[in-house]
């Protein structure tokens, strides 16, 4: 469903209140990441050998987060450039989206788990990075044993941090310009650092490897606020143009890096153009959504209220994935004689019950924490109107 759009006095096409599209793509992204770290499949034949290529490649669910916060925040910051609590309500806003449940993911693992001795002691270390968010800089990146993919939050808070100070004082167009220096400057970045021999997991998870995939999702936000672009880029991304553009560009990338996340190639170029295609998907889906009446098909599947469950429960099932595959997944198939991994029925069958189970603590995480803190992000101002539901 389109929720309403605000009317325009001259008639011409506005951004529509809420993108459900884009609450599909955040459920397509927490899918691709939750079933990348379930992944045990073993086996040579075709069959089994293209499936662990999609789950391998489900790493790139990360990006595509980072481009939908790019272009989320950027559209709640130029929409509200104007007011006077901008960076109050901005800050805590995100400070109750964000906080509530990664400090009480922290307490859990860090302190009652251990106390319990159901968590070795060997996930104490290197504890600090993660309560004052720089775990994903050396030498803590993929340094810990101790929730580990907590680096992409890192990453994502730091953007919060500075980018407001950033927009504040920019046009729209000030803005995109901005981006594309940004990118071109993230792109140079990772050819330096694989130069120069850093290593692969520092590359991956420093915030200057992922600024370009921020900046990409930034760029499409502006670009739907300089004035007179929204009707040109609602014409330019019409399905019948975009669909055959995006299939050429998945081919050619898969030809040339496969989406390699720790191998040169797709660490330098790879990670840009798989922003670019990201970004993509997301200026078609908010085209669409702005366009109103009955979406294509392909909008239609990312609308299915499956994925917009999957969405809305997106950020606790990130947080307690990775525990959940650590402390009772593999246990589990250890324990029934899986050790060495699965068949892909097996595989399959894995996916299902994990995918499934890491949704339902999603779920539990945004009732009983959750929500009680979003509540109050009305007192610190609204979102504008075109992000509501989606920030």
């Amino acid at each position: 469903m389109i929720w309403p759009m605000e009317p325009s006095a001259d008639g011409s096409p506005r951004l529509p209140r809420h993108f459900p599209t884009l609450d599909g793509i955040r459920g397509l992204a927490i899918v691709l990441v939750v079933s990348h770290q379930l992944n045990r499949l073993v086996g040579n034949d075709l069959l089994t050998r293209l499936a662990d290529h999609v789950l391998v490649g489900g790493w790139a669910g990360v990006q595509l987060f980072f481009v939908l916060s790019g272009f989320l925040i950027s559209g709640i910051l130029l929409d509200s450039r104007e007011s006077p609590d901008y960076f109050r309500n901005f800050y805590i806003r995100r400070a109750l989206r964000i906080f509530p449940i990664y400090y009480f993911a922290l307490l859990l693992f860090i302190v009652a788990l251990p106390a319990l001795g159901i968590v070795p002691l060997a996930w104490h270390e290197n504890q600090l990075p993660l309560w004052l968010y720089y775990s994903n800089w050396p030498p803590y990146a993929g340094g810990t044993a101790l929730l580990p993919h907590f680096w992409s939050l890192a990453v994502e808070e730091q953007f919060y941090l500075v980018w407001p100070l950033l927009v504040h004082s920019r046009s729209p167009r000030a803005l995109l310009r901005l981006c594309a220096v940004l990118a071109v400057a993230s792109l140079l970045a990772r050819v330096a650092m694989v130069a120069a021999g850093i290593g692969s997991e520092a590359i991956y998870m420093n915030s200057f490897s992922r600024l370009d995939a921020l900046v990409a999702g930034s760029a499409v936000a502006a670009m739907l606020r300089v004035p007179g672009w929204l009707p040109r880029m609602m014409a330019l991304m019409r399905p019948r143009s975009l669909l055959p553009l995006c299939i050429l560009g998945a081919v050619v990338f898969e030809m040339a890096f496969g989406y390699k996340s720790h191998q040169p190639s797709g660490q330098t170029i790879g990670y840009t153009l798989l922003s670019v295609m990201f970004a993509l998907l997301i200026l078609a889906a908010a085209c669409s959504d702005a366009a109103g009446g009955r979406p294509g098909t392909w909008a239609r599947l990312l609308q299915s209220a499956m994925l917009r469950s999957v969405a809305k429960y997106s950020y606790g099932m990130y947080i307690f994935h990775k525990p959940m595959s650590d402390l009772l997944g593999d246990p589990l198939l250890k324990s029934l004689g899986y050790s060495e991994g699965l068949s892909l029925p097996e595989q399959v069958m894995y996916l299902m019950v994990g995918d499934g189970c890491v949704f339902v603590v999603g779920m539990l995480s945004y009732w009983m924490v959750e929500r009680h803190f979003l509540r109050l992000r009305p007192r610190f101002g609204r979102a504008p109107n075109a992000q509501r539901g989606s920030s």
